[in-house]
């Protein structure tokens, strides 16, 4: 099917422009994300309610609307961020020169894309689709989940050229094999340390990923790196959003937290700056990593 002829022209030549101005704006292909978010989230918001109206609220309970709208939006939209990915997988553009502001600029573009692709999930809770506040709860988990997952997925175009798609498959499942290893070794221990060490599990994990990590990027910094490294590098992009907040969740002191409770229940903007600042923080620290590994995968290490 020809995409091109639905789509608008006052778009198509938007389209053109960046493609001659702003070439890293086209190569995102932010314009039809955009257009896409804008037309899904108005069309959700205001026809959500008619295609979710129950005449007799007391014979068709709402109890299924989250499974069966927002977790299918789930699917779906994940289906077209893979589609994303292969736009971003098929432009061949080298991003070694780009200097770290750019890199970062380029990092949070390809983060904002895959937000975008799931705000109209978001139009089903003031559109009124989930109309219960238990699923409203369970929605808004989701997408916090989606905020932390989209970062790993932001870095994969810089790095998916360098890996087959079983190869990366079998690295983030024996990457969870792993980390089912560890968790089982220290059950099986735990008893023999007065059942404290199973609270100590996310330590643990935190001690793997700086071995990993510093092992990475020993290699990757004497140029002697191996396909196997890669791998490794690979699985700390997909853990890092899971491990940072692990690490200050734990190294912090959960308890000064509890006094803040009340005035973060109260001062709902604190939650906001304090949510979406912590994510910038993160992306900021998730371009150093991978511009460091992107620039050395693209010279030959040892095979």
């Amino acid at each position: 099917m020809n995409f091109d002829k639905i789509k608008p022209e006052f778009l198509k030549k938007l389209d053109q422009r960046l493609l001659l101005h702003y070439p890293a704006l086209w190569h995102s292909k932010i314009i039809w994300v955009v257009s896409y978010a804008v037309v899904a989230f108005t069309g959700i918001y205001l026809f959500g309610d008619f295609v979710d109206a129950e005449p007799e609220l007391h014979q068709y309970r709402e109890n299924d609307d989250f499974g069966w709208f927002f977790s299918l939006g789930i699917f779906l939209t994940s289906l077209m961020v893979i589609y994303w990915l292969y736009l971003q997988f098929q432009q061949k553009i080298d991003y070694s020169k780009l200097s770290f502001g750019k890199f970062l600029g380029i990092l949070f573009l390809n983060y904002a894309n895959i937000i975008l692709l799931f705000i109209p999930l978001i139009a089903m809770i003031y559109g009124g689709v989930l109309d219960m506040e238990r699923d409203q709860e369970y929605a808004w988990t989701s997408w916090y989940s989606v905020l932390y997952g989209a970062m790993p997925l932001s870095a994969l175009p810089f790095v998916i050229r360098q890996f087959k798609l079983i190869e990366m498959v079998l690295t983030a499942f024996f990457g969870f094999i792993y980390c089912l290893i560890v968790a089982l070794v220290v059950f099986l221990f735990n008893d023999s340390f007065n059942g404290g060490i199973m609270e100590q599990l996310p330590f643990v994990y935190i001690l793997n990923f700086v071995a990993i990590g510093a092992y990475v990027v020993f290699k990757f910094s004497a140029q002697n790196y191996t396909q196997q490294t890669k791998r490794l590098g690979f699985l700390l992009l997909l853990t890092f959003p899971i491990v940072v907040p692990l690490s200050f969740l734990y190294m912090g002191n959960l308890t000064d937290w509890r006094y803040y409770k009340y005035d973060l229940e109260t001062h709902h903007y604190l939650v906001w700056v304090l949510g979406y600042g912590f994510v910038a923080l993160m992306l900021t620290g998730y371009a150093v990593f991978t511009r460091f590994m992107y620039r050395r995968m693209v010279f030959p290490g040892k095979k």
